[in-house]
């Protein structure tokens, strides 16, 4: 019993990393900032945008690949995150809103450094 606990704890911790923290392209065209009180704020093409974001498992339904959700300005972003040795690969799985937003450069496939945490 104790063993099944331990496998399934393990896999909780996987499929949930935690986010919070700033990231950014390189060079540096894109940023994203996940602040531990949930508050978001992004940059890209010298303009920037605040907002608020959540994170897991289904907070994308029915997009289950999407693990992150950022609302800000007029849109609403879903994005599947993943860590490839020390970069991060953020991949677009949907928007919403308004396409000339602020949001809507921000919400696309980019690979990213973590610059604080």
């Amino acid at each position: 019993m104790r063993l099944i606990f331990f496998i399934l704890a393990i896999n909780a911790l996987t499929s949930s990393a935690d986010i919070t923290g700033t990231y950014r392209t390189i060079p540096p065209s894109i940023m994203h900032h996940f602040d531990v009180e949930h508050t978001y704020n992004g940059r890209a093409n010298g303009n920037s945008i605040d907002g608020v974001w959540e994170q897991g498992p289904k907070v994308c339904a029915p997009f289950e690949e999407a693990s992150i959700k950022i609302y800000a300005g007029v849109g609403q972003c879903c994005l599947a995150v993943k860590r490839l040795g020390n970069r991060y690969i953020f991949s677009k799985v949907v928007f919403s809103g308004d396409h000339r937003g602020e949001l809507y450069p921000l919400c696309a496939h980019s690979v990213m450094e973590r610059i604080e945490g």
